[in-house]
């Protein structure tokens, strides 16, 4: 052990495991059990599990070739009892040498050395007694248990950060994020990221059940009533048909657009404020994360618009979109820009990195520089609801594709001319009706073109009851009607009917002050139907 590590003395703890127990296993259990007994214990640190001589437990020592570590065979060599035998739990650090030696080729390159703590490093020891093979641990009742993304067992939330950083290292079948493209054919026929959207949506939809399933919910608790019929009857891979409680509408398709339109309002401004998962246990006990993913994935397959408000760092996570290398040199351009150092030196990488060995860093840099702290867990629900159809499985064979979809930014904003272009409209065969409904048009398009982007979301959202439009697009063009033989000073406001997309605009309405007037009071006052 170097003079920079010292034991701390006085928290040292007994663990209970498996004799069958790897290091992974005992470092996982180790942090879980001093996050929960040891006050002074730093749960945001990494931390490596060493033997007293500060060399790190990955195998058994003395065995050639080296065997790989398990507890009993551990005893087995050492001689020592379960009682006697002790590690600790090292605090991993400044592992610029170690990239410096293995990527850098000229012998006078250096990267700047961090100092250490002059106080030395802390060396927290964990004692270990043999668990019985049939005893069963017991977890509280409140504990809620997720999938790793990496190898899919289930672990309690309060360990699963720790454990995915482990499990990346150990992980050899993980897919290479850093070969090339012409060395990872599609061979498993994962969809091409230049395919058709539309096609690849539709072939999701024939997952979904005919059997259709009414909701009723209510506006002012539209999360809850659903959530309460998810629970109860409801299940997303049926069709769902949506009514609005005390509204005279028949789902023929806008209920449905505007109840995923809210749901997914609700998502981005709850759960997903700033694009990152809102760090809320409360909201990761009661699954809103996992009932988000299925909402996602329901507006996608069945009609509603996209769920465009994730951070591109969270739908690299989703998706597995990890960085990639062709070379040895462009590895080490990565891993010594500052952004990618400050993320190394918080999470400690274990060993020297080359090309053939740096999943893990990849791994690492993805869980702990791209998603804050803590939202892991929230991941890992999204990720399960997002399973619904295939959807999760297909984001993943083509990232790029699916990118439009679930990132702001990329997909083409909904401008004016968008809105305009879904419009046809029915002039009368009148020439004195067809005059004045031209000039009213001209002055409804004037309106449109006047809004800005917002604006131009909240009139398609009246119009046709979703603020973009759906990936499937629509089911046929929006058509715009007159309404002629109104009295003198009438104030009547435009309607629309999202169910079968028809606009509807009295002729009084011949002149552009009207028009702003009349066009600004219908949408201020458009939510819900037969309001107007």
């Amino acid at each position: 052990m170097t003079s920079k590590e010292t034991v701390k003395r006085g928290e040292n703890l007994p663990l209970k495991i498996l004799p069958s127990a790897t290091h992974i296993d005992i470092l996982v259990a180790s942090i879980a059990k001093h996050r929960a007994f040891n006050k002074r214990f730093d749960g945001k640190a990494e931390y490596r599990l060493v033997y007293k001589d500060g060399s790190e437990v990955k195998s058994i020592p003395g065995t050639s070739p080296p065997e790989p570590f398990t507890l009993n065979r551990y005893k087995e060599e050492s001689g020592f009892g379960y009682a006697r035998i002790i590690f600790y739990l090292l605090p991993t650090r400044d592992i610029f040498e170690e990239l410096n030696d293995i990527l850098t080729e000229s012998p006078t390159s250096s990267i700047t050395e961090i100092d250490s703590d002059p106080e030395g490093e802390n060396l927290k020891p964990v004692e270990f007694m043999q668990q019985d093979k049939n005893a069963q641990v017991t977890h509280r009742e409140s504990s809620h248990y997720v999938d790793c993304p990496i190898c899919w067992a289930k672990f309690p939330i309060e360990v699963i950060g720790d454990h995915v950083h482990i499990c990346a290292e150990g992980k050899e079948e993980f897919a290479d994020p850093f070969s090339t493209a012409e060395d990872s054919p599609n061979e498993k026929g994962a969809i091409q990221g230049q395919g058709d959207l539309k096609e690849e949506i539709a072939k999701l939809a024939t997952n979904v059940k005919e059997d259709e399933i009414r909701v009723t919910v209510r506006r002012k608790h539209l999360w809850w009533d659903f959530t309460r019929a998810r629970n109860e009857y409801f299940c997303p891979t049926n069709t769902i048909k949506v009514t609005f409680c005390g509204e005279p509408a028949i789902d023929d398709g806008g209920p449905k657009r505007e109840f995923f339109t809210e749901m997914l309002e609700y998502c981005e401004t709850r759960l997903f404020p700033d694009g990152f998962p809102t760090e809320s246990v409360l909201a990761v006990a009661r699954d809103d994360f996992l009932t988000a993913g299925e909402v996602m994935a329901m507006s996608i397959v069945q009609g509603g618009p996209c769920p465009n408000f994730l951070a591109p760092e969270i739908y690299n996570v989703l998706s597995r979109s990890f960085l990639r290398s062709a070379s040895e040199m462009e590895l080490k351009d990565i891993l010594l820009k500052d952004h990618v150092l400050d993320t190394l030196q918080r999470i400690g990488v274990p060993a020297k990195e080359n090309k053939e060995s740096i999943k893990r860093v990849v791994e690492a840099i993805c869980m702990y520089d791209q998603t804050p702290a803590g939202s892991l867990s929230s991941l890992v629900k999204l990720e399960e609801g997002l399973k619904t159809y295939g959807l999760l499985k297909s984001i993943r064979g083509s990232p790029d594709m699916w990118r439009p979809v679930f990132v702001p930014g990329c997909e083409p904003s909904v401008t004016a001319t968008t809105f305009l272009n879904e419009l046809v409209v029915d002039f009368s065969l009148s020439d004195v009706k067809k005059q004045q409904e031209i000039d009213v048009f001209y002055h409804f398009t004037n309106f449109i073109q006047s809004l800005d982007s917002a604006g131009v979301g909240k009139t398609l959202k009246w119009a046709v009851g979703a603020t973009t439009i759906p990936p499937l697009g629509l089911p046929k063009k929006i058509s715009v009607q007159f309404l002629h033989g109104c009295t003198p000073g009438c104030k009547c406001r435009p309607t629309t009917s999202t169910f079968d997309l028809r606009i509807t605009i009295h002729t009084h309405l011949d002149n552009e002050d009207d028009m702003n007037s009349i066009m600004a009071s219908a949408l201020g006052d458009s939510e819900g139907f037969g309001l107007i």
